[in-house]
C-alpha cells in the first residue's frame, strides 16, 4: 500500500524550442493595422484614384486647377449682368398721378409706352421744385450709374487679367515679359489682382444698389413703386460675384481650402455612389437651387438656403433632417403658389422659373417620401 500511494518519480526535463514563439515586437507589428501610405519613393502623380470615406473609388481632381476656368465663366456672367443693368430701362416702375404706368431707367423714363425722356432735362425744367419725382429719379440714377460703371470697369480689368494669365501660361507673352523691368512683381500682381478686382466689383455693385434704393422716390404719384428687372440684374450680379470671390479665396489663396475641397470631393464621390432614382432626386434639388438664384432678378429671398439644406441632408443620408426639409419645402411651395397668383407685373421668364421651381420641389419631396429617404 505504501508503495502504491507513493508519488511518481519526477520525469527528467525535456528541452523546449522557443524559436517559433513570437516576440513582443512581432506582436506589436501584428496588432498594428494602420493602413500604410505610399512609400517615399512613390510618385504622387502615379496615383490616379483614391478611396473616399464612402468607399467609392473615384479619380482625383485638382480643384485648384479648376478655379481659374470657373472664375472666367463667372466673370463673363457678371459682365453680362452689369451690362443689362447699365443699359436697361426697367429700374423702377409705378403709376403716375394720372394713372399711367411709368418705367424709369438710370437716365430716362417713359410713360404709357411713349418715347423715353431724359430725367436730368425734366429735373431742370422743374424750376423751384428740387424735390420733384424727376429730380429724385435723376439723382438715384446718376449715383447708381457711377457706381455700376466702376464695377463694370473692375470686371473688365479682371477679364483682361485672366486672358493675359492664360496667354502667359501658354508662353505667348514671353517676349513681352522679358522686356518689362525686373522690379515689377508680376507674380504678386497675378496672385492678388483677381481678389482685389472681385472685391471692387462687390463693393461698387452693392453701393449702386444701396444708392438707388435710398434715393429713389417711394411713389411716382399713384401708389407704391417696384424695382424692375434691370435692378434685379444688378442684384443677381452681386450673388455671382460673391460666389466667385469665395472660389478665389478658398482654392487660390488657401483660405478654407480644406473645407471647400472636402465638400467638392464628397459631392463627387456621393454622386457616383447613387443609383438612377437618387441621382434624379439630387438633380431636382440642384435645379430648384438654380431657379432660386435666378429668381433674385425678380425678388431677394432666402429660399436657396432651404434647398442647400436639403442637398446637405440628402448627401449625408440624414433622415431626420430630410423630414424637416420636406415639411419646410411644402410650406415654401405654398408661398410660391401664392406669389404666382398675386404677381401680375413680372415678366414671362420669371413666371416660367417659378413654375419650374414649384415642380422641382414637389417632385423632390414626393420621391423622398415615396422611397422612404425621409420619415424612415
Amino acid at each position: 500500500m505504501l508503495e502504491a500511494d507513493a508519488p511518481d518519480a519526477a520525469a527528467p526535463m525535456q528541452p523546449v524550442d522557443l524559436s517559433e514563439v513570437p516576440t513582443s515586437d512581432a506582436l506589436a507589428a501584428k496588432d498594428d493595422v494602420t493602413p500604410k501610405g505610399p512609400q517615399s519613393g512613390t510618385d504622387p502623380g502615379d496615383e490616379e484614384a483614391a478611396m473616399l470615406m464612402s468607399g467609392v473609388k473615384v479619380e482625383l481632381i485638382n480643384w485648384q486647377a479648376m478655379a481659374r476656368p470657373a472664375e472666367s465663366a463667372l466673370v463673363g456672367i457678371v459682365i453680362l449682368l452689369l451690362a443689362l443693368a447699365l443699359f436697361g430701362h426697367d429700374w423702377l416702375s409705378g403709376a403716375s398721378d394720372r394713372g399711367h404706368m411709368i418705367v424709369a431707367g438710370l437716365g430716362g423714363a417713359s410713360e404709357a409706352r411713349s418715347p423715353p425722356v431724359d430725367l436730368q432735362a425734366m429735373c431742370e425744367q422743374a424750376v423751384g421744385n428740387a424735390t420733384s419725382v424727376s429730380c429724385a429719379l435723376a439723382a438715384a440714377g446718376g449715383g447708381a450709374a457711377s457706381c455700376l460703371w466702376l464695377a463694370f470697369i473692375a470686371a473688365l480689368l479682371l477679364a483682361a487679367a485672366f486672358i493675359t494669365e492664360e496667354l502667359g501660361r501658354r508662353g505667348l507673352l514671353a517676349a513681352v515679359a522679358a522686356k518689362l523691368p525686373a522690379e515689377i512683381p508680376l507674380d504678386k500682381l497675378s496672385s492678388y489682382l483677381p481678389a482685389v478686382c472681385w472685391s471692387l466689383v462687390l463693393l461698387f455693385d452693392l453701393l449702386a444698389l444701396l444708392v438707388y434704393s435710398f434715393r429713389a422716390p417711394s411713389s411716382l404719384g399713384g401708389g407704391y413703386v417696384r424695382f424692375g428687372t434691370s435692378f434685379g440684374c444688378g442684384r443677381l450680379s452681386l450673388v455671382v460675384a460673391l460666389a466667385a470671390l469665395l472660389t478665389e479665396l478658398s482654392l487660390v489663396h488657401k483660405l478654407g481650402e480644406d473645407q471647400m475641397v472636402a465638400t467638392l470631393d464628397a459631392l463627387r464621390g456621393h454622386w457616383s455612389a447613387l443609383i438612377r432614382r437618387q441621382q434624379a432626386t439630387q438633380l431636382l434639388l440642384v435645379s430648384a437651387l438654380i431657379c432660386e438664384l435666378l429668381l433674385w432678378v425678380e425678388r431677394a429671398e432666402w429660399g436657396a438656403l432651404l434647398i442647400a439644406y436639403g442637398l446637405w441632408a440628402y448627401t449625408h443620408h440624414n433622415h431626420d433632417h430630410l423630414g424637416v426639409f420636406c415639411v419646410a419645402a411644402l410650406f415654401s411651395t405654398a408661398t410660391d403658389a401664392i406669389a404666382l397668383a398675386a404677381c401680375i407685373t413680372a415678366g414671362g421668364l420669371m413666371h416660367v422659373l417659378t413654375w419650374i421651381l414649384v415642380l422641382c420641389k414637389l417632385l423632390a419631396v414626393a420621391m423622398l417620401v415615396y422611397y422612404k429617404d425621409a420619415f424612415a
